[in-house]
C-alpha cells in the first residue's frame, strides 16, 4: 500500500507540472513599410505601416508602439496601422508590435534633413556651373550650367549680377517652366506659406528657404563670397510637403 501511495503522489505531481507548462507563444514579427506622409498643413504628419503578420496567428498580437526619438508616443490597438500627431522636432519614428512584454524589432523612418556644404555656385560670367537642382528621392544635388538645355532640370540660378538666386522661370520666361520660391530664413525652421518670391537677393551668412515647384523643401545658407563664386549648404527635407527643415 505504501508503494502504490508514494507512485500516486508522484503522478499527482508530474500532472500539476504538466497542466501548468505554458503553451509556447510563436515570436512577434515586426510591422513593414513604414512611411511618412505629410498633411495638407505641412506641420502634421501621418504615419503609417503594414501590419504584423502575427496579428493575424493564433496567438496574436496586443498592439502597436509608435516611438518618436526613442520616446514612446503611442500605445495602438490591433488593427490600427496608421497615426497622425505633430512633432516639434526633427528625428526618426519607429513602429514595433507587441504582447505582452514581448515586442517585435521596429521598422523605422526619418524625418531628419539631408545636410551638404561646401558647394560652389560660380559667378555669372563664369564657365563654372551656377545652377543648382535636386533629387527628391536622396536630397543629393546636380550643378548645372546656367543653359537652356539644362532649364528642366534647375530648380535654382545664382546671378551674380545682381546677388540673386533665382527661379529657372525668371531666367527663361519663354519656356513655360514652373517656379521655386524663396524666403529668409527667420530662424523658425519652418517654410513659411505666404510672402515668398520667385527671387532673392542674399548676403552672405544669411540662409534662405526655398520651396521647389513639387512641394519640398529646404534651407540654403549662403558661407561665402569669392569674385562672384558663391559657397552654400543646404538642409533638404525629404517628406514631400514637410515644411521643417532645421
Amino acid at each position: 500500500m505504501r508503494k502504490l501511495f508514494i507512485l500516486a503522489m508522484v503522478s499527482v505531481v508530474v500532472l500539476m507540472f504538466v497542466g501548468c507548462e505554458e503553451e509556447p507563444t510563436s515570436p512577434i514579427d515586426p510591422p513593414s513599410n513604414l512611411t511618412i506622409t505629410a498633411n495638407p498643413d505641412g506641420l502634421t504628419l501621418t504615419v503609417s505601416w503594414t501590419k504584423s503578420p502575427t496579428e493575424d496567428t493564433e496567438d496574436g498580437i496586443d498592439g502597436y508602439y509608435v516611438y518618436f526619438n526613442g520616446e514612446l508616443e503611442a500605445d495602438l490597438e490591433p488593427g490600427t496601422y496608421q497615426y497622425q500627431f505633430s512633432p516639434d522636432a526633427l528625428g526618426t519614428i519607429s513602429v514595433t508590435a507587441y504582447r505582452g512584454d514581448e515586442e517585435s524589432n521596429e521598422v523605422s523612418a526619418t524625418t531628419e534633413t539631408v545636410e551638404r556644404n561646401n558647394i560652389t555656385l560660380a559667378a555669372w560670367e563664369s564657365s563654372d556651373p551656377s545652377s543648382i537642382g535636386w533629387d527628391r528621392i536622396s536630397g543629393m544635388y546636380t550643378l548645372y550650367n546656367t543653359v537652356s538645355e539644362n532649364a528642366e532640370n534647375i530648380d535654382v540660378v545664382w546671378d551674380s549680377r545682381d546677388q540673386t538666386l533665382n527661379s529657372p522661370d525668371v531666367i527663361w520666361t519663354d519656356l513655360g517652366l514652373e517656379t521655386t520660391w524663396f524666403a529668409e530664413d527667420d530662424g523658425s525652421g519652418v517654410v513659411p506659406t505666404t510672402g515668398l518670391e520667385n527671387y532673392i537677393e542674399v548676403a552672405v551668412g544669411q540662409g534662405y528657404y526655398i520651396e521647389l515647384p513639387d512641394g519640398y523643401y529646404l534651407l540654403l545658407t549662403v558661407d561665402s563670397e569669392n569674385e562672384g563664386n558663391i559657397n552654400i549648404s543646404y538642409k533638404f527635407q525629404k517628406i514631400q510637403g514637410y515644411r521643417r527643415v532645421y
